[in-house]
């Protein structure tokens, strides 16, 4: 039946598994770690399932990691969903504050984990510290949600 990608031959557009993999190109040998809220249910872990074996399949090593939080991070997590899809939202400063919060406590988790790190290279540690998860675009974006939801123009 052949690898993954070809089957996306049969259904995708004449040539696009050919461009996909000289894309890959670029990327093979690189590394990669998946982090989200769950491995089941939800459109990212439903993506992830179909992902992960792509990118190996093209030479990037991957790593799929899960964060656990509390009840009133994945309800700020929903909330976030739920403003990002349109629907009208309050977010509040404690909500942003366990997000972010939760946030942190997985990067220290995953870079105390010796395998994690090795897995991912030798400068992977030092970005996750100063990078991990909300990149200024995202953090820009959920204050201004923030400043929204209460009100100010």
């Amino acid at each position: 039946m052949g690898s993954m990608l070809e089957q996306y031959g049969e259904i995708a557009p004449r040539g696009t598994v050919d461009f996909l993999r000289r894309l890959a190109q670029r990327v093979a040998g690189k590394r990669m770690i998946h982090v989200n809220s769950t491995r089941h249910g939800g459109g990212v872990a439903e993506i992830l399932h179909r992902l992960l074996p792509l990118l190996e399949e093209v030479g990037v090593k991957t790593c799929w990691e899960v964060m656990t939080g509390s009840g009133f991070f994945y309800r700020t997590t929903k909330n976030f969903h739920n403003g990002l899809q349109g629907s009208k939202q309050r977010i509040t400063p404690d909500m942003y504050e366990a997000y972010l919060e939760c946030n942190r406590e997985t990067a220290k988790r995953l870079l105390n984990e010796p395998d994690r790190m090795a897995a991912l290279g030798r400068q992977a540690k030092e970005y996750a510290r100063h990078r991990f998860l909300i990149t200024r675009h995202l953090q820009d974006n959920l204050a201004l949600i923030i400043l929204l939801s209460q009100g100010a123009r």
